[in-house]
């Protein structure tokens, strides 16, 4: 191991990078790219062209896909980095998950520890075969540093942060605007939700684009966009904002009963689902699935499919036009492309 080649791997969220001092390497590519293309496929991955990509660029990009995960592999220069995130979490960024932030936090435990595991065997990989320096930016919460620690540990390593405020600083007015209308300050006091839909309260620090911390408690913080965030005090405080898990909850009681043969119970809760409207479905032709159950996941079975009011499928299909289709109950798919969002 005298004369290993000596490499630095980057560890944060779902983001493993691999990167080496010498970009005049030619043999990096067989090395990193191509060792992590053969380790996908031996753990069961399925590894294809990236078709946007490929499109427009020569490329090396990989698109894979194993159960719910997906992950794209990319070789530039001396950085071979390897993303990985899931289908099974609420679409929150317009273009998929793929471009959400805290993709960890967001999958399934199942989904996690696989791509816990996943993360061992390419540590495991490199360390046979050379010096491995391995830089993890979420070891910070194993130390149990505070929420602010780990903000301004954040603010440290950003490319973003102003020299004079000592963190970045939003110069757009509608990334700093709050879900009621009002300007959102750093450092002040932010009302929004837990996973659950409960109103929670903190104090609002300004991270990136139109994202924002929370800080909760000493230990507790949470990353929301300005649209999650109301400066003043939200009325009902005690009533959950789940509309989401709420729709997840009938439909999933919705295909128990039809299944069982309670057509009554399925006609009810049917009813209570759409308000006596006919169900559509939201067909992506990118994916070549329909939309799960509340904006969150694909399927590509019809019956396994979610459900949605005609205004719902028409407006998230009138938002990315050039990939969703609405489907109507009786089989018949519409495109809104050529009209505005």
């Amino acid at each position: 191991m005298e004369n290993a080649r000596e490499i630095t791997m980057n560890l944060h969220d779902t983001s493993i990078g691999i990167w080496q001092d010498n970009a005049n390497d030619p043999t990096f590519r067989a090395f990193a790219y191509k060792a992590m293309l053969r380790l996908l496929r031996r753990q069961g991955w399925s590894v294809t062209e990236d078709p946007e990509v490929c499109a427009n660029y020569p490329t090396l990009n990989r698109l894979a896909r194993k159960g719910n995960l997906r992950a794209e592999l990319q070789l530039n220069g001396r950085c071979c980095e390897l993303k990985v995130w899931a289908t099974t979490w609420p679409l929150d960024n317009r273009y998929g998950p793929r471009y959400d932030f805290r993709k960890f936090e967001r999958m399934e435990y199942l989904d996690r520890q696989r791509f816990t595991m996943l993360t061992r065997k390419i540590i495991r990989l490199f360390e046979r075969k050379s010096r491995v320096a391995i830089t993890d930016r979420t070891d910070a919460t194993k130390r149990k540093l505070t929420a602010m620690q780990l903000i301004e540990k954040s603010y440290a390593d950003s490319w973003h942060r102003d020299k004079v405020a000592g963190h970045p600083i939003c110069t757009q007015m509608r990334n700093a605007t709050s879900a009621d209308a009002y300007s959102l300050t750093h450092g002040g006091e932010v009302w929004t939700t837990d996973v659950k839909g409960r109103i929670i309260k903190g104090r609002a620090f300004y991270n990136i684009n139109n994202m924002w911390w929370v800080v909760l408690n000493r230990y507790e913080r949470v990353n929301r966009a300005n649209f999650e965030l109301f400066v003043g005090q939200p009325d009902r405080l005690r009533e959950k904002r789940n509309h989401r898990l709420r729709v997840k909850s009938i439909e999933r009681a919705m295909r128990a009963a039809a299944a069982n043969g309670d057509t009554a119970r399925a006609e009810v809760l049917k009813r209570l689902r759409l308000g006596g409207g006919e169900p559509c479905r939201i067909w992506s032709r990118k994916e070549k699935a329909y939309y799960g159950t509340g904006f969150s996941g694909y399927q590509t079975s019809r019956a396994e499919a979610g459900i949605y009011t005609r205004e719902e499928a028409e407006n998230e299909c009138r938002r990315v036009p050039h990939i969703l289709s609405l489907e109507t109950p009786d089989g018949l798919r519409l495109t809104f492309e050529g009209e505005a969002a």
